[in-house]
């Protein structure tokens, strides 16, 4: 299960071959994380990288092939972007709402710091060029998919 780190891993591939190295047979890989829709604007791709610590997104697309490279199986990707965009509003609104608290407990630093990021993020989802995928694939041995394409024809 990841939520929102592989985006920080600019090693995608040999993230996700090790991901499934990890997984037993008939294990689950289960990733909620941003994407690329359309192309970044440069001032997004600059955001995403200084703000965000994201050097680069893939498509929905190249993140389900990456996946299938992987080894995994059943992949299935969906765009979870209404959701993530509304997520992204709640959050800088609620954190901007509770900010006496939030420096009460985290200090003025990071709250400041905090602040920067979300709405970093926010904006990046406003600009419709950025998206929310969750991703969830199997690991099915080869062995164990051809005699689930064996069933699958009789």
């Amino acid at each position: 299960v990841s939520w929102f780190v592989f985006l920080h891993i600019s090693e995608r591939e040999r993230l996700l071959a090790r991901c499934w190295n990890a997984l037993r047979p008939g294990g689950y890989l289960y990733v909620d994380d941003f994407h690329e829709i359309g192309q970044l604007t440069p001032t997004e791709r600059r955001s995403l990288a200084v703000n965000v610590y994201c050097e680069w997104l893939p498509s929905i697309q190249l993140f389900a092939e990456q996946c299938e490279r992987a080894g995994f199986a059943h992949v299935q990707v969906s765009d979870n972007t209404p959701a993530g965009v509304q997520f992204a509003k709640d959050r800088i609104d609620h954190w901007r709402d509770t900010r006496a608290r939030q420096i009460k407990v985290h200090g003025a630093e990071v709250t400041d710091g905090l602040d920067y990021f979300f709405h970093a993020v926010d904006e990046l989802f406003q600009g419709g060029h950025f998206g929310l995928a969750r991703v969830l694939a199997r690991k099915v041995l080869a062995k164990d998919l051809q005699g689930e394409r064996q069933s699958a024809r009789l």
